[in-house]
């Protein structure tokens, strides 16, 4: 254990309890102001300390940014992909969280990364207008069998080239049904 991991408990007890007595003091004292200016210098160093010792190595900040646009496909299988058996299923459905924007599209690539199909994202209710945002998006029924990789965008289908990178990408496995 080092000489810091030892010393920060006792200085942080030490100041917990000068704390206390000065605040007793301003109460019988009845607000005395060198009183009442001692115990913010000593709340201050208690916050001070606090925050040094819980911190999180040097980063200007200790939590995670929340993620905005997050697109969460409802129908996932255990492999981590969405199944879609055309002509009888040719739906997407899923839901942003988080949502900033009113502009979403997505693209549909096959296995040389060619694009296949790009188009705007509907909200289900007609609007992005809320938090939380259900939509459901058709996939031609011309593909072939195969696996296809989905991928979200937060601009509109003219503009995914100019937003960078995308946010979100599934993999999409085509069959036939008989």
């Amino acid at each position: 254990m080092d000489k810091r991991e030892l010393l920060t408990p006792l200085i942080f007890v030490g100041l917990a309890v000068a704390f206390a007595v000065v605040s007793a003091l301003v109460y019988l004292s009845r607000g005395n102001p060198g009183l009442v200016r001692r115990k913010l210098r000593l709340g201050a160093a208690l916050l001070t300390l606090t925050a040094a010792a819980n911190g999180c190595g040097g980063t200007s900040m200790c939590y995670d940014v929340a993620m905005s646009n997050e697109f969460s496909l409802t129908d996932i299988g255990a492999d981590g992909a969405v199944h879609l058996s055309l002509p009888d299923s040719n739906r997407v459905a899923g839901t942003i969280y988080q949502r900033q924007g009113d502009r979403f599209s997505f693209r549909l690539e096959d296995e040389k990364d060619a694009e296949v199909q790009r188009a705007d994202i509907v909200a289900q209710d007609g609007a992005f207008d809320e938090s939380s945002e259900e939509f459901s998006l058709a996939v031609r029924q011309d593909l072939a069998p195969g696996t296809y990789r989905l991928t979200f965008y937060t601009a509109a289908q003219g503009d995914q080239a100019t937003v960078g990178p995308n946010y979100s990408s599934y993999e999409l496995k085509v069959t036939h049904g008989k």
